[in-house]
């Protein structure tokens, strides 16, 4: 039997934007976040018109899927329509099967607006696997991979609505020198917009995502000075625009504030010429990835295509098919609703257990950014600065084995957690009549 049908309704909310922002304030409405997910996933950006400002594969096979495609400026069902084809065409969606489903993931901060897209992707998706032939359904995902990684990354979880901790998590694996702080204080909108600027600076293709990313951590290590800078900044800048004292107190801080500005400025440039310099030195890496995802898109096609084809055709001649498919996804109107309590408290309780577990990674992380501080000021012998070489590349290996394994243990965490949530759904939906089957 299929799963039952749910579509996750993720709102987020937030009462203030970036202090500091320049530009058009972003009206609630305006900025939307899509994620398909099949086996490729997908994420969309849509502005105010509905229509697709970025897209955003997040895996090799959505890159193979999306690479012969032009999604960006289409109309947001349009390229869902378009998305979902290309997904069947080239096998990713298997008309021989019987329990296709395609994950829906909306993150926005109006409720009524996430239910209207949450209703208009299921419809759309629904609709398509009916009239193909195509035995599958929309299925609400559960956000449990996103508190996983917001642990990792040391956000506080307790007070943010789920829809609001994955806008941020995707952001910082866009660009993980966005401030947390400062994301936590953005409506959700404005963290949206952030990502599609981001990812249309970012063009390295996701088949080389891990290895830009540990060589981006490389240098985050070495500008650690610039990142404890920002935070200051930020500290002492809410400050100033809090501040009820005398002029002459006001006037300490504003210089307090230069003094950090001098020293900032010129490392952040630095550090940007650095990632410049990186993401460069992967294009070429990218546009082979690119060409190699083509070919294999065209492989794929050919060997899938003529199924495809054939389960569309049957479905045209054959309304008993369409109907029986139908039948399935009406499921929908079972509902087996967790909350955000239920599903984050069991989760943050152990998660703490492995944060304890793995003190040594949070510990290993600031000897690292003390010692890289002691060798660029170094002033000893050569003797004394290669030892001090040598402890750091001994730290960076440690820190690397045990950040690896804290991940694998907080994402085994989340899986674990995922199905013990599922297995209670189904309790429910054996047990109390909540739906209709």
């Amino acid at each position: 039997m299929m799963k039952k049908i749910l579509i996750a309704l993720v709102i987020g909310f937030a009462m203030f934007g970036l202090a500091g922002c320049t530009g058009t304030a972003t009206t609630l409405d305006e900025y939307k976040y899509v994620t398909l997910k099949i086996n490729p996933s997908i994420d969309f950006v849509v502005n105010k018109d509905d229509k697709v400002e970025e897209v955003i594969p997040t895996n090799v096979d959505a890159e193979v899927v999306v690479s012969e495609l032009n999604l960006e400026s289409m109309p947001i069902t349009e390229a869902i329509d378009t998305y979902v084809e290309a997904a069947a065409e080239t096998g990713y969606i298997d008309p021989e099967e019987v329990d296709n489903e395609v994950t829906v993931e909306v993150v926005t901060e109006e409720e009524e607006e996430a239910e209207k897209y949450c209703n208009m992707i299921r419809d759309r998706i629904n609709r398509y696997f009916k009239n193909n032939g195509i035995f599958g359904a929309a299925v609400g995902g559960n956000f449990d991979e996103y508190l996983a990684k917001a642990e990792a990354l040391g956000i506080n979880i307790d007070d943010l609505p789920l829809g609001k901790v994955k806008a941020i998590v995707v952001a910082l694996e866009n660009d993980p020198d966005l401030d947390i702080a400062e994301l936590v204080d953005m409506t959700v909108g404005d963290i949206i917009k952030l990502i599609s600027g981001r990812a249309k600076e970012n063009e390295v293709n996701a088949a080389l995502k891990d290895e830009f990313t540990s060589a981006r951590e490389e240098l985050m290590v070495k500008y650690a000075r610039l990142f404890e800078l920002r935070k200051q900044i930020w500290e002492l800048k809410t400050q100033i625009e809090n501040h009820i004292g005398t002029d002459e107190e006001l006037a300490t801080l504003q210089a307090n504030l230069q003094v950090l500005y001098d020293e900032f400025n010129p490392l952040q440039e630095a550090y940007k010429g650095e990632v410049t310099a990186l993401r460069a030195s992967f294009k070429a890496q990218s546009d082979a990835a690119r060409e190699e995802q083509k070919a294999k898109r065209a492989t794929r096609q050919a060997e899938a295509k003529a199924k495809f084809d054939a389960a569309r055709n049957l479905a045209k001649e054959n309304r008993q098919l369409r109907r029986e498919i139908g039948k399935r996804q009406k499921d929908d109107e079972f509902d087996p609703f967790v909350t955000e309590e239920e599903r984050s408290k069991p989760f943050v309780d152990e998660a703490q257990t492995i944060r304890k577990k793995y003190g040594s990674f949070f510990t290993l992380k600031d000897e690292l950014v003390t010692l890289c501080q002691e060798l660029d000021d170094f002033a000893g012998s050569e003797e004394e600065k290669n030892a001090l070489e040598s402890e750091i590349e001994t730290k960076r290996a440690e820190f690397k084995e045990t950040r690896k394994n804290y991940y694998k243990e907080m994402s085994n965490l989340a899986k674990e957690i995922s199905k013990r949530v599922n297995q209670n759904q189904t309790g429910k939906e054996n047990t109390n009549g909540t739906g209709k089957k």
